[in-house]
C-alpha cells in the first residue's frame, strides 16, 4: 500500500475530526485482555508465560493475535 497510513478512528474523534468527513464506523477493534494460554507448552514455558503475559494487560494495552 502507497501513501499515508490511515489515522485511526479513535484518534479522528479525539481531533474533533477537522476534515468533516464520515467516519468508519467498522474499523476492526483489539481485543483486550490477556489472551489465551498456548496448549502444548512446557513446565518452565507456563511459568514464563504467567510472568510475562499479565504485563500489558495491566496497562490496558491490547494484544496482537
Amino acid at each position: 500500500m502507497q501513501g499515508r497510513k490511515p489515522i485511526p478512528t479513535a484518534v479522528k474523534e479525539l481531533r474533533g475530526n477537522p476534515g468533516h468527513r464520515p467516519l468508519d464506523d467498522r474499523e476492526p477493534q483489539p481485543k483486550v485482555g490477556e489472551p489465551p494460554m498456548p496448549s502444548g507448552l512446557s513446565r518452565y514455558a507456563k511459568q514464563a508465560w504467567k510472568r510475562m503475559v499479565p504485563h500489558p494487560s495491566r496497562h490496558g494495552s491490547a494484544h496482537c493475535r
